[in-house]
């Protein structure tokens, strides 16, 4: 017997509002929290890691700086044959297109340079010049090398300007001591002698590093893979991931992986297709009222959803949000050297820095720890940074195999001469 006509009014009234309550909060949320890509906690490596924006103040981890300043160095940019460069070979055709750099590099092998002695030895390319000192004629990283260099070519002949081996002078920087004078090495055969220089041993760690050294490095963040990424109501890029390491997640890394740990860490700038990779060396913020804009207190800074009524991103502010918290950062990082130098030795007079300031907004839960925030302008590439990495100072592990490990302690052997 069917029901009476009310009863099936009634359920199916019912089913309606399950339905409809499921399929709401089965929709993903405007409000944006830390993503899992964009989860800080990994570059705590299992110490303590501070959430608390009102501890982080009390610890005074307001500015904060490394242990170890990293060194400068050249970017080594593909367009001019990145470690293949024979920056000492005036004939070395240093302004000219990527062809010609084939051509010559081609028609000019490393071993005519051996076969004509050591001030010719001396003109080559920091890899070749390596390669030499196990006297390996078939020259097996050069070509490598190489052929990366022609696989990043397009077909109209260039290859961008901004492609280059920052990630692995980044790495290296870090890794590797300052080599503080060039040296002489013999040769395997134990005659040949080869002169390096500090670039020289700064290239090649550059080299090994991006393409060996980092293969578990710690990651916070996504890369924007799209060169012109639409833009939301609020200015935010889409997809997600082209908006970029979170503001919450940012801070929290810096402060405590830097200020509170001392680590290094390194900074993907461009929030834009291109990558430039820097490490951070300090860092120092205040606190700004989002509604005044006045640096003030922590205490005096923060202000609840409802007091922001000319809150930009109203509609994607964590939905747990108790206060909002305006954050001015000013950072110091490592910058390129824009060209190869053929000195003698190297100091920290020669580094090159540079200061770039992010600000935005944190969100406060009611317990005062950061869930979320954003940056304060999304139209801007520069105002935000794209990604953070790390290498693992409890389990990094610089190479893969035998063969590799011997790359890496030989060039390890290479640095400890340049600091005798």
């Amino acid at each position: 017997m069917a029901p009476p006509l009310q009863s099936q009014l009634a359920m199916n009234f019912g089913t309606l509002v399950f339905l409809f309550v499921t399929i709401v909060f089965s929709l993903p949320s405007l409000a944006e929290e830390i993503k899992e890509w964009d989860q800080p906690e990994i570059l705590g490596e299992g110490d303590e890691f501070i959430r608390s924006l009102e501890e982080m103040d009390l610890r005074d981890l307001r500015s904060g700086s490394v242990f170890q300043e990293p060194w400068s160095g050249y970017l080594w940019p593909m367009d001019k044959m990145g470690p293949l460069q024979r920056y000492n070979d005036k004939k070395f055709p240093i302004t000219a297109t990527v062809q010609s750099y084939f051509s010559y590099l081609e028609q000019n092998p490393p071993t005519k340079y051996f076969s004509e002695g050591a001030e010719a030895i001396n003109k080559l390319s920091p890899l070749e010049k390596f390669e030499l000192l196990t006297l390996d004629m078939n020259f097996p990283m050069t070509k490598s090398a190489l052929g990366l260099l022609k696989s990043k070519t397009f077909n109209d002949g260039t290859i961008p300007s901004w492609y280059g081996f920052c990630d692995g002078l980044a790495a290296a920087s870090i890794i590797f001591p300052r080599p503080k004078h060039s040296i002489n090495v013999t040769a395997i055969d134990k005659k040949t002698k080869i002169h390096f220089l500090p670039e020289d041993l700064k290239a090649i760690a550059t080299y090994y590093m991006s393409s060996f050294g980092m293969r578990n490095r710690l990651e916070v963040g996504a890369q924007c893979r799209t060169q012109q990424p639409k833009r939301g109501s609020t200015g935010r890029p889409e997809p997600y991931e082209c908006n970029d390491i979170n503001p919450a997640s940012f801070h929290m890394a810096v402060v405590n992986r830097v200020g509170l740990h001392r680590r290094h860490l390194i900074l993907e700038a461009d929030a834009g297709y291109p990558e430039w990779n820097h490490p951070i060396i300090n860092y120092k913020y205040e606190f700004f009222n989002p509604v005044t804009k006045s640096i003030t207190r922590l205490k005096k800074a923060g202000v609840a959803p409802e007091e922001y009524s000319k809150d930009p991103f109203k509609s994607v502010r964590s939905t747990n949000t108790a206060k909002i918290v305006g954050v001015h950062m000013k950072i110091l990082k490592s910058d390129f050297h824009s060209a190869a130098d053929d000195v003698e030795t190297d100091s920290p007079e020669r580094d090159s820095r540079i200061t770039i300031i992010y600000d935005c907004t944190l969100e406060l839960d009611k317990q005062g720890q950061i869930i979320g925030g954003e940056w304060d302008n999304p139209l801007d590439d520069r105002a935000r940074p794209d990604f953070i990495w790390a290498l693992p100072t409890k389990n990094f592990k610089p190479a893969n195999s035998p063969q590799e490990f011997a790359l890496y302690n030989r060039i390890e052997s290479l640095f400890a001469l340049a600091n005798e």
